[in-house]
């Protein structure tokens, strides 16, 4: 072959390369179409109403009644409330478009609420503690407990009523599994041994333990204890930055022991938290002045279900304006 007939080729093969090249930037654009969204966050209106929902507006909210009196208009008494929980009660991606059950608890100005309650917390840490800090050898108990925290807040806040929210992480993600039988295995859907265990052993002991608790840093302080309403097992998370307890919690549970009927898995959801419900009723029944406040059915779990839930547990802020108006006014009858 000649030279000049060689040199004739290499243009051709510049192109080709060219046509190579170009391939990496359309599979990065198609990487860029398939992206997940990034996660979201507030803005600074509804960073400003987080915060005044929060602790942070604590004191604000307390100065209210006194500055109604002080312009001559009608101030009915505030209640102050100490909350402790899971992301029932501390469920910042609410604020995206309203607030989460305290913050619709505090609208009529009537109840005030201390937060020391945090998301993805269990009852076991919450009533004995099982936070850690440090790592390897160096591991050791978180101090201090998070029961010293909330009795330290009730005396300090000089509280009026305790509130209680607390089980959800104990019924949801790897513990719901260890509650079903296997599909295949020909046996009911609900190991109920297991869950009388949990809900009528464990459970009980641990709310018995944290009343006791409460009761003897202030004797006599009314306790309020809540249910869960009937929880869609959809498989939907949260995605929202800095929120570490993003789901799902339900699906992936029954997909494993392979009930993947949806109408299956809304029935195994209220089996189990009628279970629930039915422990918290007992454990109130039992002691003076702690009320169970039950939630279920005032929001919904077929039809239309999507404008009560955000995703698997976590309510829409409509959602939690129609609780906390419920919990409110079983709040306003048992106060003094």
């Amino acid at each position: 072959m000649s030279a000049k007939k060689t040199a004739a080729k290499r243009p051709a093969r510049k192109a080709a390369a060219k046509k190579t090249s170009a391939k990496p930037s359309v599979k990065k654009a198609a990487a860029k179409k398939t992206a997940s969204p990034k996660p979201a966050t507030l803005n600074a209106a509804q960073q400003a109403e987080y915060e005044a929902c929060s602790n942070a507006g604590f004191k604000d909210r307390k100065k209210a009644p006194v500055m109604m009196a002080a312009e001559g208009r009608t101030a009915l008494r505030q209640f102050v409330v100490v909350a402790e929980g899971d992301s029932w009660f501390d469920y910042k991606p609410a604020f995206l478009g309203g607030k989460d059950l305290l913050g619709h608890l505090q609208t009529s100005g009537r109840i005030n609420v201390y937060r020391v309650s945090k998301a993805g917390d269990t009852m076991e840490n919450m009533v004995y503690g099982t936070d850690t800090s440090g790592k390897g050898t160096g591991m050791k108990p978180a101090l201090p407990p998070q029961l010293e925290k909330t009795l330290k807040a009730i005396l300090d806040k000089n509280a009026d009523a305790f509130f209680f929210s607390g089980g959800g992480n104990d019924l949801a993600g790897v513990e719901l599994a260890s509650y079903l039988n296997h599909k295949t295995w020909g046996q009911p859907v609900i190991r109920k041994e297991t869950l009388d265990f949990i809900f009528g052993i464990y459970f009980a002991k641990a709310l018995k333990d944290l009343i006791s608790a409460v009761r003897k840093v202030k004797p006599g302080l009314p306790i309020f204890l809540h249910g869960y309403d009937y929880a869609v097992p959809d498989g939907r998370d949260v995605s929202f930055l800095g929120f570490n307890f993003s789901g799902p919690w339900l699906k992936p549970a029954l997909v494993q022991k392979r009930r993947t009927d949806p109408a299956e898995g809304i029935e195994i959801m209220v089996k189990v938290l009628d279970a629930f419900n039915a422990a918290l009723k007992k454990v109130a029944a039992d002691h003076s002045k702690v009320y169970y406040i039950d939630l279920r059915k005032t929001l919904r779990n077929g039809a239309n279900y999507k404008d009560d839930w955000a995703n698997e547990l976590h309510p829409t802020s409509n959602g939690f304006q129609r609780l906390a108006k419920k919990i409110e006014a079983v709040m306003l009858e048992k106060l003094p």
